[in-house]
């Protein structure tokens, strides 16, 4: 029986493993060099061993990633919610099978470290993704200058907070949809104009008429259409991230997302979809309406506006599903722990974080003091006039 001797000792050539598992995707399982764990290096194109350092060259895929059409995908899956149902494979490396548990469907072998991907089921598949560019040292260096840059938080925090050297690599799922777009609008254009008026005021003692200008609002009506062609309007398609922090996790570059490779996916994990087509387009659709809201209001004109009705009509509809990625850390100070997410493209940081009371209670009394010094300094000015 062939064998290959790894950092772990000998095991068995993939040829020689039987899977009991469901199908699952290839990956390049081991250094050709010694047989060790494989890692994708994040900003390039290979492939390093965790244990000599051997590198291996990602051969590159030349196609266009194509955009999906979105109504044809609708009336083909309906309702058909996310797959939940947890996934089984076979460890190429060692042969041991296990589960990833919903919604991973790719990561590390428990057993042996090696990398493996499950096909991740339900009714949509990724077609592109986006590889890290941010590695884990510089993900450190980002989460700590954040963390030097808070206001308000306990002077000892970026000192004694624990768990940020231990980051979790992660690909989540993201839909970009492309919309063009028409919209019939009727609303208010307001215009500011002046008045003069007499008023009466107290000036040095004595009552005196002064003229004064006071703005009012002329009001018309305003109708018309306004068309925008949205590309790559982004939506996460993960319940796995904090919900108030995956909305601040800043853009991903979706318009560079490459053909989907398994290669990228080596010795991180991955997660299936879990927002619905229909529900990620919805998503999109009031993001989309607010950009038309601000097309609308400057096509309104005027000093204000108002919108009363918005008709918007959508065409050319299309979506692609991209894997997009994410560094997690748990920040632990005192007794708390706190969620740290850091863009894996960009390097921009998110994250809960503890405040100090003393900090802030320092600030409103600061505060306060200086509105008591402006009333005092405003109340021994001299009297220069005020209204009756």
């Amino acid at each position: 029986m062939d064998l290959v001797v790894g950092p772990w000792g000998a095991r068995p050539t993939r040829q020689q493993v039987e899977p009991e598992a469901e199908a699952q995707a290839e990956l390049p399982t081991a250094c050709e060099n010694c047989g060790a764990v494989l890692r994708y290096t994040p900003g390039t194109e290979t492939l390093t061993c965790n244990y000599c350092g051997h590198t291996t060259k990602i051969a590159a895929r030349t196609e266009v990633v194509e955009e999906q059409d979105l109504d044809d995908a609708l009336a083909r899956i309906g309702d058909t919610p996310p797959p939940t149902e947890p996934v089984t494979v076979s460890c190429a490396g060692c042969g041991a099978s296990f589960t990833f548990d919903a919604p991973l469907h790719a990561g590390p072998c428990p057993f042996c470290g090696q990398s493996v991907v499950g096909e991740p089921g339900g009714a949509l598949a990724p077609t592109a993704l986006l590889p890290f560019l941010i590695g884990e040292e510089h993900a450190r260096e980002r989460i700590d200058a954040w963390l030097d840059t808070l206001w308000f938080a306990p002077n000892r925090l970026a000192k004694e907070a624990r768990g940020r050297d231990a980051l979790h690599g992660l690909y989540v799922p993201c839909f970009t949809f492309d919309s063009a777009t028409e919209t019939r609008f009727r609303g208010m254009r307001g215009d500011v104009y002046y008045e003069t008026r007499r008023v009466p005021m107290v000036v040095n003692g004595r009552r005196t008429m002064q003229t004064q200008q006071v703005p009012k609002v002329r009001w018309r009506p305003a109708a018309g259409t306004v068309a925008r062609v949205f590309d790559d309007v982004r939506v996460l398609a993960t319940k796995t991230l904090p919900a108030a922090l995956a909305q601040r996790l800043g853009r991903y570059d979706t318009e560079r997302a490459r053909p989907f490779q398994l290669e990228f996916l080596t010795g991180f994990e991955s997660e299936r979809y879990q927002l619905g087509l229909a529900d990620g387009f919805e998503q999109a659709r009031l993001q989309m309406r607010r950009v038309i809201e601000g097309d609308v209001r400057a096509r309104i004109g005027g000093d204000m506006q108002r919108i009363n009705q918005l008709d918007v009509r959508h065409r050319d509809r299309s979506y692609k599903l991209v894997l997009v990625p994410v560094w997690r850390a748990e920040l632990r100070f005192v007794t708390r722990t706190y969620e740290l997410l850091v863009n894996g493209r960009t390097g921009d940081v998110v994250g809960e974080r503890p405040y100090s009371f003393w900090k802030i209670a320092g600030a409103v009394f600061l505060g306060l003091c200086v509105l008591a010094l402006l009333a005092l300094a405003i109340g021994l000015a001299p009297e220069r006039g005020y209204l009756l």
